[in-house]
């Protein structure tokens, strides 16, 4: 009994909230070229699986790049009803996922009025993705001097 309890559920794979989406890189087309923000999107909720998240996802970041100091809460209330989006996917599907991967970040302020809460860009994403490539590069080129070094 007590070893059925230590038992864990047997994965399925990665999470879809913590997941980032890369495509067979045969189907990157022009992947020289400099990506837009609708790219970039593409990886977070690919149109071809997840269509209304993809949608979502750009109008708001779209939003908020044009609020370079960030959006309230009353702002972003404003935008749901404006662009007539489901309150409940946008709070409970599309920040979540975009807080977790560091798209944005969520900062509470507290003033007179109570509390506030202030959504702004964050380079957490770009950080991340960053330090992996760097990292891969730092890998390549110390097996490629260990191979220098056994051949002399």
């Amino acid at each position: 009994m007590e070893e059925e309890k230590q038992r864990k559920i047997v994965s399925r794979g990665i999470p879809s909230k913590e997941c980032f989406w890369f495509p067979a890189i045969e189907k990157w087309k022009e992947i020289d070229k400099k990506w837009e923000l609708i790219d970039i999107v593409q990886h977070i909720y690919p149109k071809e699986y997840q269509k209304q998240y993809n949608e979502i996802t750009f109008k708001f970041l779209s939003f908020l790049l044009e609020n370079p100091f960030g959006i309230d809460g009353g702002k972003v209330s404003e935008w749901i009803k404006h662009n007539n989006i489901s309150k409940a996917t946008f709070y409970n599907v599309i920040i979540p996922h975009l807080v977790d991967i560091g798209i944005i970040k969520r900062r509470r302020m507290y003033g007179e009025g109570g509390r506030k809460t202030i959504i702004t860009t964050s380079e957490i994403f770009s950080n991340f993705l960053r330090k992996i490539a760097d990292s891969w590069t730092d890998v390549l080129n110390e097996r490629k001097k260990e191979g220098e070094t056994k051949n002399e």
